[in-house]
């Protein structure tokens, strides 16, 4: 399984999303993606000591908490969140994680992967709760 992580998105990115990647890469089998500036990545990296399992991908634009999710989409076409939801359309990552503007990142789910049948809205867990194997989240959600 690969993770398409959205580096440059949420509050204190990159270094707190790259901080956090790394420590979850040294704790999993499964590979993590981070998408976003790779010169900003790099430079918040170890030089050796890097898992094995944690990956760079280079997107050279940001969407913002201040951009309006439709605009931001349409205008910034390389931007992390934007190639890290195409990287799962085209099958190179198996799911996406974002921290960042959430109207973006229901946009452009649902531009490029489409809607579930009988899904009328996005649904966004209310509380994700870590345990040995995995992590349970709780959705609440409308049908």
């Amino acid at each position: 399984m690969r993770i398409a992580v959205d580096a440059m998105g949420g509050d204190h990115a990159p270094q707190e999303i790259v901080l956090g990647a790394l420590e979850s890469a040294r704790q999993v089998s499964f590979e993590i993606l981070l998408v976003g500036d790779t010169e900003q990545i790099e430079a918040l990296l170890p030089k050796r000591g890097r898992p094995a399992n944690l990956q760079v991908h280079h997107a050279s634009q940001v969407i913002t908490m201040d951009d309006a999710p439709v605009m931001a989409i349409r205008r910034k076409r390389d931007s992390s969140l934007v190639v890290a939801a195409k990287l799962v359309k085209e099958g190179k990552a198996d799911a996406l994680v974002s921290m960042g503007n959430t109207g973006a990142i229901g946009v452009v789910t649902k531009l490029l992967w489409g809607a579930l049948p009988y899904v009328t809205v996005p649904q966004l867990p209310r509380y994700c709760l870590p345990t040995r194997v995995a992590a349970c989240c709780s959705i609440a959600g409308q049908r």
